[in-house]
């Protein structure tokens, strides 16, 4: 779901902030001036060819027509960019994105293209004290989208929906916890995500605290 820690080049991605232009094979859906984190956008031109013959055959094998996405961390920022191409390549477009703990993706022009494209079918998720969502920083350039979950107390049954982009009343009120990762990899919604404390894969809706 997220940075593959055995993976050289899955962490390193993580780390490699220098915006670009979207790429060519959806270049044409955005705006010109879209820019976005190259060590988030290379993983997902690598990867989508597979994600659409996955898909097709997805929907072909199970008569099914709904696709959501959803990720976590890394792979947050790479379903994100995912959604809003799927969504311009799919019939109806996605069905629903569900990110958790999401490091911001694209520019200002990127975030409105979001809200514009998927609106309300997205929701991503910050859990506590959380870093990873306020990385890259928003003075180098970076914004997120509209609509987010705040989970506060972290790894509780007590959140809310904070609406807007970058809205200043959530996660942003708090002081983060830089370098750690236990609000990061915690209990959202009931489920521990992440490898490091919790179960892999995930179980839904076993984890309570």
């Amino acid at each position: 779901m997220g940075t593959n820690d055995s993976s050289l080049q899955s962490s390193m991605n993580d780390f490699l902030f220098l915006p670009e232009p979207a790429n060519d094979r959806y270049r044409h859906n955005m705006p010109g001036s879209v820019r976005l984190m190259h060590g988030f956008q290379q993983p997902y031109v690598d990867l989508v060819d597979d994600v659409q013959a996955a898909i097709t055959q997805h929907k072909t094998e199970r008569n099914e027509s709904r696709v959501t996405v959803i990720g976590q961390s890394q792979g947050a920022a790479i379903g994100l960019l995912s959604a809003v191409d799927f969504h311009q390549r799919l019939d109806g477009g996605i069905y629903r994105a569900y990110l958790f703990g999401l490091p911001r993706l694209g520019n200002p022009v990127f975030a409105n293209y979001v809200d514009k494209t998927i609106g309300d079918r997205l929701r991503w998720v910050v859990n506590g004290h959380d870093w990873v969502p306020n990385v890259p920083l928003r003075i180098a350039g970076y914004q997120h989208p509209s609509n987010y979950v705040w989970i506060f107390p972290a790894n509780s049954s007590h959140w809310k929906l904070y609406p807007g982009q970058e809205n200043i009343h959530g996660f942003a009120s708090v002081p983060l916890d830089y370098f750690k990762s236990w609000d990061h990899e915690g209990v959202y919604f009931h489920t521990q995500v992440g490898t490091i404390r919790g179960r892999c894969p995930a179980v839904a809706g076993q984890d309570f605290q």
